[in-house]
């Protein structure tokens, strides 16, 4: 019995460790994440709205938090805070110092908007009531430019259901970003 429980383990590892394997540099997998040492080039200026800290992309276009469809990709350009007056971010290369992904458990209220009510929106898969709640597919990369020290990361995201959705891949960030920031994974 015991050479069986040391055989079936082994087996496991060995295919758990050639799953790794698979997707190291794999810029199609959910799994394989931004390394550090990659480069984010922002490719023209950009503008973040006074009294806000971040700036959203989707689709290759800059958004307002109130103009991103959460269900596709998107990603958000963040500053170390808010300032009452605009902030404007000059085209740079940002080194990425750590990136991880999370999926975090968030129950948000969206504040009022001028034209609309405003709603309590779920996206954690915690649902109390049993049902299927979408999750937050966030990667996060923290960034650093001896130019622009107040830029500090860049989390690109979707929701979605699991087990059907998950992570974006780096080709899938690449796409998102289009036009705006160029993504230059290390090796």
């Amino acid at each position: 019995m015991r050479y069986a429980t040391t055989a079936v383990l082994g087996a496991a590892l060995f295919v758990t460790g050639c799953q790794t394997v698979s997707y190291q540099g794999n810029e199609n997998s959910p799994y394989y994440v931004v390394p550090a040492g990659s480069r984010l080039v922002l490719e023209h200026e950009i503008t973040i709205p006074g009294d806000r800290a971040a700036v959203y992309i989707q689709g290759g276009q800059l958004r307002s938090y109130w103009d991103v469809n959460p269900y596709y990709p998107y990603c958000k350009f963040e500053v170390r805070s808010p300032r009452d007056t605009v902030q404007k971010i000059q085209p740079d290369d940002f080194a990425v110092t750590r990136a991880f992904q999370e999926t975090p458990p968030v129950v948000r209220a969206e504040p009022q908007r001028p034209d609309a009510s405003a709603r309590l929106v779920r996206v954690s898969s915690l649902d109390s009531d049993g049902g299927i709640s979408a999750t937050v597919f966030a990667t996060t990369m923290w960034l650093r430019s001896d130019r622009q020290p107040d830029v500090s990361r860049m989390t690109c995201a979707q929701w979605g259901y699991p087990p059907l959705d998950g992570h974006l891949s780096i080709a899938q960030i690449r796409k998102t970003l289009a036009g705006v920031v160029t993504l230059k994974v290390a090796r």
